[in-house]
């Protein structure tokens, strides 16, 4: 046996905190001296004790922990692999909500500071066959200072563009006279570096890679958040955003045309579907994108 302080030695944590958890009852010593109430740990408590310092670091609460640890869990695998898959993926939730609030306020930033040196506001060019999309759009972009040119389809885009060399275009996909993929790629034509958002009601993976491949570098689906755009405008202009070929491919062939992917996609499916397609290509990326979209479906 281990008396408490030589324990606290040994897992690297206080002498205090082995007390508090023998008071809550998450780890109790194997023996207590009568006179002097001396704690002493057996060696298999070390194993607890490691364990429960590393869910500590993952953010499980400590009555999260005494519920996983019941009835000697810690030694079934099984068990904590289930528990940390669970926190991984309240992570994950937690890391998108805290990008989302990192991301406006570095907007922010940033366009007080455009105010305070008096740079020129970026011109958007937005592309849309339906009048209240693009006044929606226009409102939410003039009230962050962007200045703001309109086309009603993909012809008049590809005019406009010429004309107006809009900082960055947000296309529809689906419009009369010219659709918004021909339209990308005309532009694109144009100037290799023209910067677009695709925004589409449809959010099926066959659509999003087909405009993807066109020279898009992000897709929103309708209807959608003000944030959401806001945040895509920045990326884009960034130049965040850049696709590894190979990852690209490799998600396109094992699930963009599949016909058994008939349901559209969420906004945050999307999301996490483009993230993987900027990732660097290894062996084993294949597998690790079909367990991602196993997953998510």
């Amino acid at each position: 046996m281990y008396t408490i302080g030589e324990i606290s030695k040994i897992v690297k944590t206080s002498v205090d905190a082995l007390r508090y958890y023998d008071e809550i009852s998450l780890l109790k010593p194997v023996h207590v001296e009568e006179s002097n109430r001396y704690r002493y740990y057996s060696k298999e408590q070390i194993s607890q004790l490691l364990l429960i310092i590393e869910l500590k670091q993952y953010g499980f609460s400590l009555d999260a922990i005494r519920e996983l640890l019941h009835n000697g869990a810690y030694l079934d695998r099984q068990r904590i692999k289930l528990a940390l898959s669970a926190r991984l993926q309240q992570l994950e939730i937690e890391k998108n909500a805290l990008e989302k609030t990192v991301a406006s306020v570095i907007r922010r930033i940033n366009e007080i500071e455009g105010d305070e040196n008096g740079v020129s506001a970026k011109k958007i060019l937005i592309v849309d066959d339906v009048a209240f999309m693009r006044q929606i759009l226009g409102e939410i972009l003039e009230k962050h200072g962007y200045l703001v040119v309109t086309a009603e389809n993909g012809q008049q885009a590809v005019d406009n563009f010429a004309d107006e060399k809009p900082d960055i275009v947000i296309m529809d996909i689906n419009m009369p006279i010219m659709d918004g993929i021909t339209a990308t790629t005309k532009i694109k034509e144009m100037d290799k570096d023209a910067k677009i958002l695709a925004l589409s009601a449809k959010g099926f993976l066959p659509v999003i890679f087909e405009i993807l491949e066109e020279g898009a570098r992000d897709f929103i689906v309708k209807p959608f958040q003000e944030e959401t755009i806001l945040d895509a405008l920045i990326r884009i202009y960034d130049g965040n955003v850049t696709f590894n070929e190979q990852t690209f491919q490799a998600i396109k062939e094992q699930f963009g045309e599949d016909n058994t992917n008939k349901e559209a996609m969420s906004q945050e499916m999307i999301s996490k579907v483009l993230q993987l397609c900027t990732r660097e290509y290894h062996e084993h990326t294949r597998e690790e994108i079909k367990e991602f979209m196993q997953y998510q479906s």
